[in-house]
Protein backbone atom coordinates (compact mmCIF):
# COMPACT_ATOMS: atom_id res chain seq x y z
CA UNK A 1 0.00 0.00 0.00
CA UNK A 2 1.33 3.54 -0.94
CA UNK A 3 1.81 6.06 1.73
CA UNK A 4 -1.04 8.08 0.11
CA UNK A 5 -3.86 5.19 0.42
CA UNK A 6 -2.63 4.25 3.70
CA UNK A 7 -3.49 8.16 4.69
CA UNK A 8 -6.87 7.76 2.99
CA UNK A 9 -7.74 4.62 4.85
CA UNK A 10 -5.95 5.10 8.50
CA UNK A 11 -9.47 6.35 9.86
CA UNK A 12 -11.43 3.42 8.48
CA UNK A 13 -8.87 0.81 9.44
CA UNK A 14 -8.24 1.95 12.95
CA UNK A 15 -12.09 1.30 13.37
CA UNK A 16 -12.60 -2.07 16.09
CA UNK A 17 -12.12 -5.11 13.88
CA UNK A 18 -14.40 -8.10 14.20
CA UNK A 19 -12.44 -11.57 12.90
CA UNK A 20 -15.48 -14.10 10.97
CA UNK A 21 -16.09 -16.41 8.21
CA UNK A 22 -15.53 -19.35 7.58
CA UNK A 23 -13.12 -21.16 4.55
CA UNK A 24 -14.86 -23.99 1.87
CA UNK A 25 -13.63 -25.33 -1.11
CA UNK A 26 -15.05 -25.59 -4.80
CA UNK A 27 -13.56 -27.70 -7.16
CA UNK A 28 -12.06 -25.99 -10.51
CA UNK A 29 -8.98 -26.09 -12.96
CA UNK A 30 -8.45 -22.18 -11.77
CA UNK A 31 -10.34 -22.21 -8.64
CA UNK A 32 -8.24 -20.68 -5.53
CA UNK A 33 -10.59 -20.70 -2.67
CA UNK A 34 -13.40 -19.80 -1.15
CA UNK A 35 -14.60 -17.84 1.98
CA UNK A 36 -17.74 -16.68 3.46
CA UNK A 37 -18.71 -13.50 5.37
CA UNK A 38 -20.82 -14.06 8.30
CA UNK A 39 -23.25 -11.84 9.49
CA UNK A 40 -21.69 -10.10 12.37
CA UNK A 41 -25.19 -7.68 12.83
CA UNK A 42 -28.41 -7.14 11.33
CA UNK A 43 -28.03 -4.77 8.01
CA UNK A 44 -24.67 -6.72 7.70
CA UNK A 45 -24.45 -7.58 3.42
CA UNK A 46 -25.20 -6.31 -0.23
CA UNK A 47 -21.91 -6.06 -1.08
CA UNK A 48 -21.52 -5.44 -4.07
CA UNK A 49 -18.14 -3.57 -5.02
CA UNK A 50 -14.70 -4.50 -3.91
CA UNK A 51 -11.23 -3.43 -3.69
CA UNK A 52 -7.55 -6.19 -2.67
CA UNK A 53 -4.66 -5.05 -1.90
CA UNK A 54 -1.54 -5.88 -3.96
CA UNK A 55 -0.06 -9.10 -1.79
CA UNK A 56 -4.36 -9.55 -0.91
CA UNK A 57 -3.61 -8.40 2.65
CA UNK A 58 -5.86 -5.86 2.68
CA UNK A 59 -9.91 -5.22 1.10
CA UNK A 60 -12.67 -2.50 1.22
CA UNK A 61 -15.95 -4.00 -0.06
CA UNK A 62 -18.71 -1.68 -0.94
CA UNK A 63 -22.34 -2.60 0.35
CA UNK A 64 -25.41 -1.27 -1.75
CA UNK A 65 -27.11 -0.21 1.28
CA UNK A 66 -24.66 3.04 1.49
CA UNK A 67 -22.28 1.79 3.59
CA UNK A 68 -18.26 0.10 3.37
CA UNK A 69 -16.20 -2.34 5.40
CA UNK A 70 -12.56 -2.65 5.58
CA UNK A 71 -10.53 -5.70 6.12
CA UNK A 72 -7.17 -7.09 6.79
CA UNK A 73 -6.72 -10.58 5.19
CA UNK A 74 -4.97 -13.45 6.61
CA UNK A 75 -4.22 -16.70 4.51
CA UNK A 76 -2.15 -19.83 4.81
CA UNK A 77 0.80 -21.28 3.35
CA UNK A 78 -1.07 -22.16 0.22
CA UNK A 79 -2.11 -18.35 -0.33
CA UNK A 80 -6.28 -19.36 0.44
CA UNK A 81 -7.84 -16.60 2.82
CA UNK A 82 -7.56 -17.79 6.83
CA UNK A 83 -9.25 -15.01 8.07
CA UNK A 84 -10.72 -11.48 7.52
CA UNK A 85 -10.26 -9.07 10.19
CA UNK A 86 -13.62 -6.43 8.67
CA UNK A 87 -13.95 -2.91 10.19
CA UNK A 88 -17.53 -1.64 11.69
CA UNK A 89 -19.43 -0.77 9.32
CA UNK A 90 -18.32 3.29 7.76
CA UNK A 91 -21.44 5.40 6.18
CA UNK A 92 -21.00 6.62 3.20
CA UNK A 93 -21.25 10.66 2.72
CA UNK A 94 -22.58 12.75 -0.15
CA UNK A 95 -22.33 16.55 0.53
CA UNK A 96 -19.91 18.84 -1.72
CA UNK A 97 -20.10 21.74 -0.32
CA UNK A 98 -23.22 21.40 1.34
CA UNK A 99 -23.46 19.53 5.14
CA UNK A 100 -22.52 15.63 4.75
CA UNK A 101 -25.34 13.68 4.47
CA UNK A 102 -25.92 9.58 3.98
CA UNK A 103 -26.15 8.49 0.47
CA UNK A 104 -29.38 6.67 -0.79
CA UNK A 105 -28.95 3.30 -0.56
CA UNK A 106 -27.75 2.46 -4.19
CA UNK A 107 -23.39 2.43 -4.26
CA UNK A 108 -22.27 -0.38 -6.69
CA UNK A 109 -19.05 0.36 -8.04
CA UNK A 110 -15.60 0.73 -6.59
CA UNK A 111 -12.19 2.05 -7.84
CA UNK A 112 -9.12 2.98 -5.40
CA UNK A 113 -6.65 5.67 -7.53
CA UNK A 114 -3.04 5.28 -7.02
CA UNK A 115 -2.99 8.43 -4.73
CA UNK A 116 -5.45 7.07 -2.11
CA UNK A 117 -8.77 8.44 -3.41
CA UNK A 118 -11.42 6.50 -3.31
CA UNK A 119 -13.99 6.34 -5.95
CA UNK A 120 -17.57 4.91 -6.03
CA UNK A 121 -20.71 4.76 -8.61
CA UNK A 122 -24.50 4.81 -7.57
CA UNK A 123 -27.11 3.56 -9.44
CA UNK A 124 -30.25 5.81 -8.89
CA UNK A 125 -29.63 8.94 -9.31
CA UNK A 126 -26.54 7.99 -11.31
CA UNK A 127 -23.07 9.58 -10.33
CA UNK A 128 -19.86 8.88 -9.10
CA UNK A 129 -18.39 10.20 -6.37
CA UNK A 130 -14.49 10.80 -4.94
CA UNK A 131 -13.88 10.33 -1.36
CA UNK A 132 -10.53 11.39 -0.03
CA UNK A 133 -11.34 8.93 3.11
CA UNK A 134 -13.83 6.54 4.28
CA UNK A 135 -16.22 8.53 6.73
CA UNK A 136 -15.32 11.70 5.12
CA UNK A 137 -18.18 13.48 2.06
CA UNK A 138 -17.67 12.59 -1.19
CA UNK A 139 -17.75 15.26 -3.82
CA UNK A 140 -19.95 14.43 -7.08
CA UNK A 141 -17.40 14.60 -10.66
CA UNK A 142 -19.62 15.47 -13.13
CA UNK A 143 -22.86 14.09 -14.05
CA UNK A 144 -23.75 13.81 -17.56
CA UNK A 145 -26.83 13.82 -19.72
CA UNK A 146 -25.72 9.99 -20.88
CA UNK A 147 -26.35 9.05 -16.97
CA UNK A 148 -29.82 10.85 -16.40
CA UNK A 149 -31.20 8.59 -18.68
CA UNK A 150 -30.09 5.30 -17.19
CA UNK A 151 -32.65 3.36 -15.44
CA UNK A 152 -32.92 3.84 -11.55
CA UNK A 153 -32.12 0.14 -11.11
CA UNK A 154 -29.64 -0.30 -13.65
CA UNK A 155 -27.57 2.54 -13.32
CA UNK A 156 -23.44 2.85 -13.26
CA UNK A 157 -22.84 -0.67 -11.78
CA UNK A 158 -19.68 -1.34 -12.91
CA UNK A 159 -16.26 1.38 -12.04
CA UNK A 160 -12.82 0.99 -12.88
CA UNK A 161 -9.52 3.09 -12.88
CA UNK A 162 -6.71 2.55 -15.09
CA UNK A 163 -3.05 3.40 -13.94
CA UNK A 164 -2.78 6.67 -15.76
CA UNK A 165 -6.30 7.92 -13.22
CA UNK A 166 -8.63 7.61 -16.31
CA UNK A 167 -12.21 6.18 -14.60
CA UNK A 168 -14.30 4.04 -16.44
CA UNK A 169 -18.20 2.96 -15.86
CA UNK A 170 -21.03 1.33 -17.09
CA UNK A 171 -24.44 0.52 -16.49
CA UNK A 172 -26.17 -2.59 -16.15
CA UNK A 173 -28.67 -2.85 -17.76
CA UNK A 174 -29.50 -1.45 -21.24
CA UNK A 175 -33.11 -2.08 -22.00
CA UNK A 176 -33.33 -3.93 -25.09
CA UNK A 177 -31.32 -7.12 -26.21
CA UNK A 178 -30.64 -5.23 -29.03
CA UNK A 179 -29.07 -2.53 -27.45
CA UNK A 180 -25.07 -2.32 -26.52
CA UNK A 181 -23.99 -1.99 -23.02
CA UNK A 182 -21.94 1.45 -23.05
CA UNK A 183 -18.71 2.37 -21.82
CA UNK A 184 -18.02 5.73 -20.35
CA UNK A 185 -14.59 7.19 -19.79
CA UNK A 186 -13.94 10.24 -18.20
CA UNK A 187 -10.89 12.52 -19.16
CA UNK A 188 -9.61 15.48 -17.50
CA UNK A 189 -13.32 16.56 -16.39
CA UNK A 190 -15.45 15.32 -19.21
CA UNK A 191 -17.42 12.07 -19.74
CA UNK A 192 -17.83 10.31 -23.05
CA UNK A 193 -18.72 7.20 -24.32
CA UNK A 194 -15.66 5.26 -25.19
CA UNK A 195 -16.74 1.93 -26.74
CA UNK A 196 -19.97 -0.81 -26.38
CA UNK A 197 -20.41 -4.13 -25.77
CA UNK A 198 -22.43 -6.58 -27.60
CA UNK A 199 -25.38 -7.54 -25.37
CA UNK A 200 -25.89 -11.16 -26.82
CA UNK A 201 -27.29 -13.21 -23.97
CA UNK A 202 -28.99 -13.13 -20.46
CA UNK A 203 -25.33 -12.01 -18.77
CA UNK A 204 -25.38 -8.61 -17.51
CA UNK A 205 -21.96 -6.69 -16.22
CA UNK A 206 -22.32 -6.12 -13.04
CA UNK A 207 -18.40 -4.72 -11.74
CA UNK A 208 -14.95 -3.15 -13.58
CA UNK A 209 -11.38 -3.64 -12.85
CA UNK A 210 -8.59 -2.73 -14.16
CA UNK A 211 -5.42 -5.23 -13.33
CA UNK A 212 -2.04 -4.66 -12.65
CA UNK A 213 -1.58 -5.37 -16.85
CA UNK A 214 -3.23 -2.95 -18.01
CA UNK A 215 -5.97 -4.91 -19.16
CA UNK A 216 -9.69 -4.11 -18.58
CA UNK A 217 -11.80 -6.98 -16.45
CA UNK A 218 -15.32 -7.42 -16.59
CA UNK A 219 -17.42 -9.64 -14.20
CA UNK A 220 -21.13 -10.82 -15.62
CA UNK A 221 -24.10 -12.06 -14.00
CA UNK A 222 -26.81 -14.46 -14.99
CA UNK A 223 -29.41 -15.28 -12.86
CA UNK A 224 -31.50 -18.69 -13.57
CA UNK A 225 -34.36 -18.36 -10.79
CA UNK A 226 -33.70 -20.85 -9.09
CA UNK A 227 -31.35 -21.94 -10.72
CA UNK A 228 -29.38 -19.41 -8.82
CA UNK A 229 -26.19 -17.37 -10.70
CA UNK A 230 -24.58 -17.55 -13.37
CA UNK A 231 -20.52 -15.84 -13.31
CA UNK A 232 -18.82 -14.87 -16.56
CA UNK A 233 -15.12 -12.95 -16.27
CA UNK A 234 -14.06 -11.08 -19.73
CA UNK A 235 -10.64 -9.66 -20.29
CA UNK A 236 -10.25 -7.00 -22.73
CA UNK A 237 -7.39 -5.23 -24.42
CA UNK A 238 -8.01 -1.58 -24.63
CA UNK A 239 -6.87 0.22 -28.73
CA UNK A 240 -6.64 3.26 -30.45
CA UNK A 241 -10.36 2.31 -31.91
CA UNK A 242 -11.72 1.10 -28.25
CA UNK A 243 -11.92 -2.31 -26.93
CA UNK A 244 -10.04 -5.24 -27.87
CA UNK A 245 -12.01 -8.57 -28.37
CA UNK A 246 -13.16 -10.09 -25.60
CA UNK A 247 -11.18 -13.31 -23.46
CA UNK A 248 -13.19 -15.00 -21.72
CA UNK A 249 -11.79 -16.46 -18.15
CA UNK A 250 -14.15 -17.70 -16.39
CA UNK A 251 -17.60 -19.06 -16.73
CA UNK A 252 -19.46 -20.74 -14.11
CA UNK A 253 -22.46 -23.04 -14.29
CA UNK A 254 -25.93 -21.92 -12.25
CA UNK A 255 -25.72 -22.41 -8.68
CA UNK A 256 -21.53 -22.78 -8.36
CA UNK A 257 -21.37 -19.51 -6.78
CA UNK A 258 -23.13 -16.82 -5.42
CA UNK A 259 -24.67 -13.59 -6.34
CA UNK A 260 -21.36 -12.28 -7.68
CA UNK A 261 -21.40 -8.59 -7.86
CA UNK A 262 -17.72 -7.42 -7.03
CA UNK A 263 -14.54 -7.83 -8.79
CA UNK A 264 -10.76 -7.22 -7.82
CA UNK A 265 -7.61 -7.97 -9.88
CA UNK A 266 -4.22 -8.13 -7.96
CA UNK A 267 -1.39 -10.22 -8.58
CA UNK A 268 -0.24 -12.61 -5.16
CA UNK A 269 3.27 -12.57 -3.71
CA UNK A 270 4.92 -15.18 -6.19
CA UNK A 271 3.37 -13.08 -8.82
CA UNK A 272 0.22 -14.96 -9.84
CA UNK A 273 -2.50 -13.20 -11.24
CA UNK A 274 -5.87 -13.21 -9.02
CA UNK A 275 -9.37 -12.53 -9.72
CA UNK A 276 -11.61 -11.95 -5.98
CA UNK A 277 -14.87 -11.07 -6.20
CA UNK A 278 -17.58 -10.78 -3.64
CA UNK A 279 -21.57 -11.94 -3.33
CA UNK A 280 -23.91 -10.00 -2.46
CA UNK A 281 -26.08 -12.02 -0.31
CA UNK A 282 -29.42 -9.17 -0.78
CA UNK A 283 -29.47 -9.53 2.93
CA UNK A 284 -31.27 -13.15 2.92
CA UNK A 285 -30.83 -15.96 4.73
CA UNK A 286 -30.55 -17.96 1.77
CA UNK A 287 -28.01 -16.32 -0.31
CA UNK A 288 -23.84 -15.37 1.31
CA UNK A 289 -21.72 -13.07 1.57
CA UNK A 290 -18.56 -14.57 0.15
CA UNK A 291 -15.31 -13.80 -1.50
CA UNK A 292 -14.29 -16.04 -4.15
CA UNK A 293 -10.79 -16.41 -5.82
CA UNK A 294 -10.04 -18.09 -8.70
CA UNK A 295 -6.21 -17.90 -10.17
CA UNK A 296 -6.21 -15.88 -14.29
CA UNK A 297 -3.73 -16.52 -16.82
CA UNK A 298 -1.36 -13.53 -17.69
Amino acid sequence: MRRSLGIGLTAALCLPLLLIGSNGAVPGKSFAGRFDLKPASAGFGGFSALWIAPRGDRMIAVSDRGFAVTGRISRDDAGQIAGIALSAPIGLLGGDTQKAKPLALDSEGLAVAADGAIYISTEGPARVLRFEQLGGAGQKIGVPRDFAGLSRNGGLEGLAIAADGTLFTLPEITGQMSIPFPLFRRQGSTWSLFATIPRTDYFLPVSADFGPDGHLYLLFRGFGGLSGFATRLQRFELTEAGLGPAETLIESPFGLHGNLEGLSIWRDAKGQLMATMIADDNETFFQSSELVEYHLPD
